[in-house]
C-alpha cells in the first residue's frame, strides 16, 4: 500500500483561502472580473484561468505564472494560520511507522505545496510532491495521481487517495484508486455520494489509527 494525499481541504483547513483571491487581484490590476468567472474557469488549472484573463481582457506585461506568484503572496501568511485537519501528523507519523510510503497530489504549485507542508512540519514525511498545476492539468482529469502511483513505483489499486472533493475522488476511483474521502466544510453536501465511492468516510485521521484500512 501507498498512500496519496491531496493537501487544500485533506492535510490542512484551507478549502476556502483562495475564495475571492483572484477576483480582487484581477480587479486590483483595472479589470473586471465577469459574474460567471467560476463557472468559465471549471476545470482550468490555476495558469489556465489565469490565461483566459489575459486573453479575455488583454493584458499585457504579466504572465500567469507572474499573476498567480503574486496571488500566493496574498495568502502566504493566511496558510500559516490554518491549521491541519484532526490528527494530521499523528496519523502520517503512524503510516511512517508501519514503513508506508506517502505523497501529495495537489493542484497547487509544488513551491507552494512544499512551503505549506514545510511550514506546518509535515513536508518530511513525503517522498514526492506532485503539482497538476505544474502537470498543466486539473484533478478532473487522473494524470496526476497517475503521475504520482508512477513515481511511487505502484500501480493505482496499490495506492490509498485521500481527498476531501467529490469530482476529485471520482477522478481517481475511476482511475482504479483506492479511496478514503476526507470531511471538509466545502464537500458535506456530497457525503452521502463521497460515502458511496470510498472505503471510509472519515472525520478525524485518528479513525484510520484506531481502525486502519486493510494492506
Amino acid at each position: 500500500m501507498k498512500a496519496i494525499f491531496d493537501m487544500d481541504g485533506t492535510l490542512t483547513c484551507s478549502t476556502s483561502i483562495w475564495d475571492g483571491v483572484s477576483e480582487a487581484y484581477v480587479r486590483s490590476l483595472g479589470y473586471e472580473v465577469p459574474s460567471d468567472y467560476q463557472q468559465r474557469i471549471r476545470g482550468k488549472s490555476f495558469s489556465g484561468a489565469m490565461e483566459y484573463i489575459i486573453e479575455r481582457d488583454g493584458i499585457t506585461g504579466i504572465t500567469a505564472d507572474e499573476m498567480i506568484a503574486a496571488q500566493f503572496e496574498i495568502v502566504r501568511q493566511k496558510y500559516r494560520a490554518v491549521p491541519l485537519k484532526p490528527s494530521v501528523q499523528a496519523y502520517l507519523e503512524y503510516l511512517q511507522q508501519q514503513g508506508i510510503e506517502m505523497a501529495v497530489a495537489t493542484q497547487s504549485h509544488d513551491y507552494m505545496a512544499a512551503e505549506i507542508l514545510r511550514s506546518h512540519g509535515i513536508e518530511r514525511y513525503f517522498s514526492h510532491i506532485v503539482s497538476a498545476e505544474a502537470m498543466g492539468t486539473h484533478k478532473s482529469s487522473p494524470d496526476v495521481y497517475l503521475e504520482t502511483a508512477r513515481r511511487l513505483g505502484a500501480a493505482p489499486g496499490e495506492c490509498v487517495v485521500f481527498e476531501d472533493m467529490l469530482f476529485a475522488l471520482t477522478t481517481a476511483h475511476n482511475a482504479g484508486f483506492r479511496t478514503v474521502g476526507v470531511a471538509d466544510e466545502k464537500s458535506l453536501d456530497d457525503r452521502a455520494a463521497i460515502c458511496r465511492i470510498t472505503e471510509r468516510y472519515i472525520t478525524d485521521f485518528a479513525q484510520l489509527i484506531a481502525e486502519p484500512l486493510p494492506r
